[in-house]
């Protein structure tokens, strides 16, 4: 079983390369249940369950004061695109709603189609969808006039 004694000693950030497939929660709730009760845990940012990436875990109360500070520090994604399909999710695990054939462009209008974006994504949702909390489970779904069709 746990070592109250190690547990204690527990404090800082936990440095997780998480895979496609599972929720970032999941990996709160897999330590939660390696570390015991009484160990405060965070994380600084949710990961999609079909992003793979670095998910920074804040164990103990000194650590989950400071998350703030990460969430607010420059970050950099890397991204693989598929051009040329719209899904009904906005993103891969949708189902593709329309097709159309994409050439002739350059990767210099990609890099400007990017950074027209600016900063203004990050708190965006698609249309239609929004974050919700629901039977205990968060995340982005269609919103209730379009779930029920109205």
């Amino acid at each position: 079983m746990n070592d109250p004694i190690a547990t204690e000693a527990l404090e800082g950030f936990l440095l997780i390369n998480k895979p496609k497939g599972i929720t970032s929660f999941n990996c709160i709730q897999h330590l939660r249940r390696i570390l015991g009760k009484g160990i405060k845990i965070g994380h600084a940012g949710t990961l999609d369950p079909f992003a793979t990436g670095l998910l920074i875990i804040a164990i103990n109360r000194t650590a989950t004061r400071r998350i703030h500070h990460i969430m607010q520090s420059n970050k950099t994604y890397c991204a693989t695109a598929k051009l040329g399909e719209l899904t009904d999710t906005f993103d891969l695990t949708g189902t593709i709603q329309a097709t159309k054939e994409i050439t002739n462009f350059s990767q210099q209008q990609i890099n400007d189609a990017i950074a027209t974006l600016g900063d203004s994504y990050i708190h965006d949702f698609p249309m239609g969808l929004s974050y919700i909390a629901s039977a205990g489970e968060r995340g982005l779904a269609a919103t209730v006039s379009e779930r029920s069709g109205k």
